[in-house]
C-alpha cells in the first residue's frame, strides 16, 4: 500500500473513530448529525492526501537508467502509468490455434520495456515470461513464471535501442501437456 493511499486511510478512520466516539456518553457535546460526521471526514481526508510528487517517485522514475530501472517491476516502480504496448505477437500451438499474447510494453517515462502474457486460452497452464535488451538472449531480466494470467517480467531500461519481449506456456489440457513460445521485438 502506498504512503498516499495509507496516510488517507488512516485520516479517515481517525476521523470515523473520533467522530463516533464524540457522539457517545463520554463526551458531554451533543452527537454530531451524519452530515457533520462526513463533512469532517471529507476535512481530515483532503488535509492529509496531499503531498509533493516526488516523495512517491522510485528511484526508476526519479531518473531512470539501466542501474535504477533493469530487472524492477514496472507496477512497482509506477513505470505502467501512461505505458503503452508496442508490439504484441499472438501465440499459437502448432495446429494455428492462437491460445494468448505476448506483449511488448513501453514506459515513456521511464524508457523501459517488459513483457506481459495474455492468455486466452481459457486452459490450465504455465507461462514465462522475460524482457532481453536487443533481438537476442542477452542481458536479459530474470525469467518470472507464473500460473495466473495475465502476468509480465520485469523491466528493461532500453528507450532508444530495441527490447524483446519472450514468452513460453505449456498448456495442461487433459493431461496432455503441449508447448509454445513467441517473442515481440519492439524499438521505442
Amino acid at each position: 500500500m502506498s504512503g498516499k493511499i495509507r496516510t488517507l486511510l488512516v485520516a479517515t478512520v481517525l476521523a470515523i473513530a473520533s467522530a463516533a466516539w464524540t457522539g457517545g456518553t463520554a463526551s458531554a457535546a451533543p452527537a454530531p448529525t451524519p452530515h457533520e460526521t462526513i463533512a469532517a471526514t471529507a476535512a481530515v481526508t483532503s488535509a492529509t492526501a496531499v503531498a509533493p510528487a516526488d516523495d512517491f517517485e522510485s528511484p526508476c522514475q526519479r531518473q531512470p537508467s539501466a542501474q535504477t530501472c533493469d530487472n524492477t517491476d514496472p507496477v512497482d516502480t509506477g513505470c505502467n502509468e501512461g505505458s503503452f504496448v508496442a508490439n504484441s505477437v499472438p501465440l499459437k500451438f502448432g495446429s494455428g490455434d492462437t491460445i494468448g499474447y505476448i506483449q511488448n510494453w513501453f514506459s515513456p517515462q521511464c524508457g523501459t520495456n517488459w513483457a506481459r502474457f495474455v492468455d486466452t486460452s481459457g486452459d490450465e497452464g504455465l507461462g514465462f515470461v522475460m524482457t532481453c535488451h536487443g533481438t537476442d538472449f542477452t542481458s536479459c531480466t530474470d525469467d518470472f513464471g507464473s500460473f495466473v494470467f495475465p502476468c509480465w517480467s520485469d523491466q528493461v531500461y532500453s528507450p532508444n535501442a530495441p527490447a524483446t519481449a519472450y514468452v513460453s506456456f505449456a498448456l495442461y489440457s487433459a493431461g496432455m501437456p503441449a508447448g509454445a513460445s513467441a517473442q515481440a521485438s519492439a524499438t521505442a
